[in-house]
């Protein structure tokens, strides 16, 4: 009978309970205004976002950089780097300056410079080795290398986009590159950039040697004026006198007109001797070799546009003889454009003008006359010359 009574009163139990949950009201929204119900909620998670979030509380591991590879120890120091180049008619040369400091034990190769670029050494020059990737200054422990290297890139008419010119030079101290001698106001694309020669024809690349290599071409799409219209010989007199013995003294006046500093080579007489020579009333210091005069004429000098240049020279030719005979005979000739020339020459006392084959023309009739006077206009690259056929004057 006990188990009876028992079992109801559980059913009852249950079914209270069972009502109860039934007609409990909804406070959702009564949960939602009392913030501090949630704690006793329930939330929901993926398996995937808690593997993340135990992922991210784990204590983080140092990752340590790795080492750097340790550069090999600096086998010399590169103190200065200066190439300076000056630009004429058909070259574009000058000289890399350079100082270096060793600083290990035994021979050891630093390179300098590669492009189109190159190194001449000479006697007095440090020692240069020449590669496919450029050129390098072997240098010894202990023993400073400084000194200027020739230098030669090429001419400035053919820096094309097909031939630009290059150079890098290899990082130093101090570094520079100048070029002197270009025609004022000049457009080049150098690695890109726009640039313009300035007014007194000088290129200043400092600012563009962060970068591995220059590249300059040339920008103008016109004709290009050749180097040797840049500067023009207004006027040419020259003043030859012969005597028996075969000497003959020429005095030279040129009037030059230019706009740029620019190197002027003058073709001398066959075996003459420089005796004077005076630019802009100044005597000049000039070099001569193989028969070539150099000069070098600066913006300064120059009265006008013109610098003027007086020139006298004295060569020794055959002796004349007695009778008939000829001697060959030019003016002092360079390769720019020529306006004028007043040529006069004076032959020998006792003797007179035969025939004459020249390439110039005659002034006045110098038939049978110990006076040639001949004159000429507008000429390059053909120097005066004259074949003066002789005789006595009185036979």
């Amino acid at each position: 009978m006990m188990r009876i009574r028992i079992l109801p009163l559980t059913l009852g139990v249950v079914g209270l309970a069972i009502n109860a949950l039934a007609q409990r009201p909804n406070n959702s929204n009564n949960a939602l205004s009392h913030p501090h119900d949630l704690g006793q909620g329930m939330a929901s998670i993926s398996l995937t976002a808690l593997r993340d979030l135990w992922e991210k509380s784990l204590p983080k591991s140092e990752s340590k950089p790795e080492p750097r590879p340790v550069p090999p120890p600096a086998e010399a120091l590169l103190q200065k780097l200066h190439l300076d180049l000056k630009s004429g008619p058909e070259t574009c040369s000058g000289t890399l300056e350079v100082d270096v400091i060793p600083l290990q034990d035994g021979w050891h190769r630093l390179k300098l410079a590669q492009g189109t670029l190159s190194l001449r050494p000479t006697e007095t020059n440090p020692l240069i080795e020449a590669a496919p990737d450029g050129y390098s200054l072997l240098t010894q422990a202990n023993e400073r290398v400084s000194g200027k290297i020739e230098a030669h890139v090429p001419p400035f008419l053919e820096w094309t986009p097909d031939s630009p010119l290059k150079i890098s030079l290899s990082p130093a101290a101090s570094r520079s590159i100048t070029i002197t001698g270009l025609p004022p106001h000049e457009k080049l694309l150098v690695n890109g950039r726009s640039l313009e020669v300035s007014d007194n024809g000088t290129l200043r690349l400092l600012p563009l040697l962060a970068e591995d290599c220059l590249i300059v071409t040339r920008l103008t799409k016109q004709a290009q004026p050749t180097f040797t219209s840049q500067a023009v010989v207004t006027q040419l007199t020259c003043q030859q006198r012969l005597v028996m013995d075969g000497g003959c003294l020429t005095t030279t006046h040129l009037s030059v007109r230019h706009h740029t500093e620019f190197e002027l080579a003058l073709q001398l007489p066959p075996e003459a001797e420089v005796l004077q020579c005076l630019v802009a009333g100044k005597p000049s210091n000039t070099t001569t070799e193989k028969g070539i005069l150099t000069l070098q004429l600066s913006l300064s000098a120059r009265e006008a546009d013109l610098t003027k240049i007086e020139l006298s020279c004295f060569s020794k030719l055959s002796p004349f003889s007695g009778g008939t005979g000829k001697v060959q005979l030019q003016t002092p000739a360079s390769a720019l454009f020529h306006e004028s020339l007043e040529w006069n020459i004076e032959l020998p006392n006792g003797l007179k003008l035969a025939s004459l084959n020249t390439n110039t023309e005659a002034a006045q009739k110098v038939q049978g006359m110990g006076r040639i006077s001949l004159k000429r206009s507008l000429w390059r690259n053909d120097p005066p010359t004259a074949e003066i056929f002789y005789q006595p004057a009185n036979p």
